[in-house]
């Protein structure tokens, strides 16, 4: 099935930017070249940038292509385009965008876990407020019945 008209569902980059809800552009990026993840972790963020500006783009989806961009940068980094041998050799990693594609589902679990503790904590946050409201309010009727018994 292809999305939007461009890649395919089942390749790696139309899966990773289905993941942040920009399908939309996979067939920009077959225009420009990009099938792979690989090719796009390696585009500098300047290069990145003058790409996004041949795009027809809605209004907040650069910022959100550049930081898309911007993890595999990381992500490639972190993982590193070699893997160095025992003996201090290193071998080109056949199933380079295998690696960027598992570094990126740690990183997106990771970002839902922190994403889930933050909803919790909001979650606390907001039965928090709604009891200081509440306090709020009984303590204001009991002010203002203080008042009136008071004759103010």
């Amino acid at each position: 099935a292809a999305l939007s008209g461009g890649l395919p569902a089942s390749t790696a980059l139309g899966s990773y930017l289905k993941l942040f809800g920009l399908t939309r552009y996979s067939t920009p990026f077959a225009d420009a070249g990009f099938t792979g993840l690989e090719g796009l972790a390696r585009l500098p963020e300047r290069e990145a940038i003058g790409l996004l500006e041949d795009f027809p783009l809605l209004p907040g989806h650069r910022v959100r292509l550049l930081r898309a961009i911007a993890l595999l940068r990381q992500v490639a980094i972190i993982g590193g385009r070699d893997q160095v041998l025992g003996n201090g050799t290193t071998r080109s990693n056949d199933c380079g965008e295998s690696r960027l594609a598992d570094g990126l589902c740690e990183k997106l679990e990771l970002l839902y876990a922190e994403k889930e503790d933050t909803e919790h904590h909001m979650q606390k946050l907001q039965a928090d407020n709604l009891q200081l409201h509440g306090d709020l309010a009984a303590l204001q009727a009991k002010f203002f019945q203080v008042e009136k018994e008071a004759g103010l």
